[in-house]
């Protein structure tokens, strides 16, 4: 963080860690919903705007919550419920809501808590495995793969003070490559430059930046409107303010079946809340 930069406090946000298993060769998601009757509702990405019809899949995924045990994790706590989400060609995705609030840099020590953190993998797993039992004859050759690919999603809805997008990326760049990275030290310039060198915009007032980089099964992704909020994916970050609509980007980034040695095809799947 630059000399005489602010010290941002997240006043509300979540962080939202995510684990896509592949299950099946398919998934009758009429089926699953008989079978998982409390609590279930099919997805769909809605949108303001018309959005072009491959943004949306048919048929939708069906949206599973499930009770949980809150887990803790650096200095915050997962809620109590995980939220599934069954796609019919034989995905899975877990994911669990950790509430933020406090100094932003402790955001990175989070990102960094969550890098292949164990006990979330065996807790999603155990899930996973409920959920296939559960499922029996909707779920087609049932088998879950050993590949597990992992997201993390920081959702900042209020910062204080207010900050907007571009001081935001001016002046806590550090901060921002820091929980893209999972790296709770400082890193250096270079670093700084590659962790948040993908940006994209589709205002003036908004930025969202892609880092990919750390393994190859991992996505993080930083998003910031001219606001006082922030969004971070698979890691994500977003930034937008409280007048603002809710960013788009939520789909960003898009979990994606990477080939494994255990698997000879690539899938994907979109995992928007």
């Amino acid at each position: 963080m630059p000399t005489g930069a602010s010290q941002l406090t997240v006043e509300k946000g979540t962080c939202y860690p995510l684990f896509a298993y592949d299950v099946a060769q398919a998934i009758d998601l009429d089926g699953a919903e008989r079978r998982i009757f409390a609590g279930t509702e099919r997805q769909t990405v809605k949108q303001k705007r018309r959005a072009p019809a491959f943004f949306e899949y048919r048929p939708a995924p069906l949206r599973v919550s499930l009770p949980a045990e809150p887990l803790s994790l650096a200095s915050f706590l997962t809620a109590g419920a995980v939220e599934v989400v069954l796609y019919d060609f034989g995905a899975v995705s877990v994911s669990y809501a950790i509430p933020l609030e406090g100094p932003l840099p402790a955001l990175a020590s989070l990102s960094h808590e969550l890098w292949g953190n164990e006990r979330l993998l065996r807790d999603s797993r155990q899930h996973v495995e409920r959920l296939v039992q559960t499922l029996g004859d909707a779920a087609v050759r049932p088998e879950i793969a050993d590949f597990v690919e992992d997201y993390a999603i920081f959702d900042v809805e209020a910062f204080t003070p207010a900050c907007d997008a571009a001081t935001l990326a001016a002046q806590h760049a550090q901060t921002i490559a820091q929980i893209l990275r999972g790296e709770p030290h400082t890193l250096s310039q270079q670093e700084i430059a590659d962790a948040t060198s993908s940006r994209l915009s589709f205002g003036p007032e908004d930025a969202t930046f892609i880092d990919s980089s750390r393994t190859p099964s991992s996505w993080r992704c930083a998003t910031s409107t001219s606001s006082s909020t922030t969004h971070w994916s698979g890691r994500t970050a977003c930034s937008r303010s409280r007048a603002s609509p809710r960013f788009a980007c939520r789909a960003c980034p898009v979990p994606t079946f990477r080939r494994s040695p255990s698997c000879s095809s690539t899938r994907r799947f979109c995992s928007s809340r």
